[in-house]
Parts: C-alpha cells; sequence; structure tokens
C-alpha cells in the first residue's frame, strides 16, 4: 500500500479554462457544481428509463481523468472549499494515513504496534488548477463525474 502523496503528479492543464483559478472561472465552476447537483438528484429516481441509469452511474463512478467536484463540501460552500473540490481526478485510491517514517516514529513511541494497527484510509487526488502542483488530497469524502461527455442520443435512450 503506498504513502500519502507517493506517486502522485499533476500535470500542466493551461490548455483547461475550467481549471483557471481567476475569478471568470471560479463563477464558471460555481454554475457547473449548482447544475450537476441538480442533474444527480433528476437522476434518483425509482425505476429510471436506461438513458438516466447511464447517467446516474457515470455520475457516480468518477475514473482518473474525469472532470469531478465533492459532493458535500462544494455543492454546500464557496470560496476556497469549492476551489480544491472542483477538478481532474489524478487518483482514487486507499493508502496509508501515515508516511514509513511516521508510522516507524509511532511503533518506536509504542512498541506494541503491529502492522496490523496500522490504519488506511480512501484517498482522492484532485488537480483543482491548471498548473502539475495544482493537487489536493482528500479524505473522508464523495466525489461525483460532472458528465460533460455524456451526450445521450435518441438511439441510446
Amino acid at each position: 500500500m503506498k504513502q500519502p502523496r507517493q506517486d502522485v503528479t499533476g500535470t500542466d492543464r493551461s490548455d483547461l479554462s475550467l481549471l483557471s483559478l481567476e475569478e471568470p472561472a471560479l463563477g464558471a465552476r460555481a454554475a457547473l457544481v449548482a447544475m450537476a447537483a441538480q442533474l444527480r438528484t433528476a437522476c434518483e429516481v425509482p425505476d429510471p428509463v436506461p438513458v438516466v441509469h447511464r447517467m446516474y452511474e457515470r455520475m457516480t463512478a468518477p475514473a482518473p481523468g474525469d472532470l469531478v467536484v465533492e459532493t458535500g463540501t462544494a455543492v454546500a460552500h464557496t470560496g476556497t472549499d469549492l476551489v480544491t473540490a472542483f477538478g481532474i481526478l489524478v487518483e482514487h485510491r486507499q493508502e496509508w494515513t501515515t508516511t514509513d517514517e511516521q508510522w516507524q516514529a509511532e511503533t518506536h513511541r509504542d512498541p506494541r504496534l503491529t502492522a496490523q494497527d496500522r490504519v488506511s484510509e480512501d484517498t482522492w487526488y484532485i488537480q483543482y488548477g491548471p498548473a502539475a502542483e495544482d493537487v489536493c488530497r482528500w479524505v473522508n469524502c464523495t466525489f461525483m463525474t460532472l458528465p460533460i461527455d455524456v451526450y445521450p442520443t435518441a438511439q441510446t435512450r
């Protein structure tokens, strides 16, 4: 299992205007987040038609490279939360809560600790800005895909 932030890197995304950290893009982010929240709610219906079911499945199963938003913080707040809770999913994985160095220090302080005592957590890495270093680590949260690449046709309904 990997340590926090191990092997996680962003890429230059200056080609994607939605990741701009300038004021006009932040307004566009807020609008997209609000619409995505409404779309997700609209898809949460009993016995949905196939196109609605596929869209809901797509939104609730983000994959690396997807445009995503954190469903709790970003939908409920604005400002800094929205900035780092919206972006491109770099990686979603289970990893240790501490680095190997931190774990060794803990076991040195308490020799009764064993490998079974080491805790892991579900982590999300989101590139929220255009620079490769604009990557935020999230835990204890859920992300959804903003389905900007889903254009259902009459044949898929």
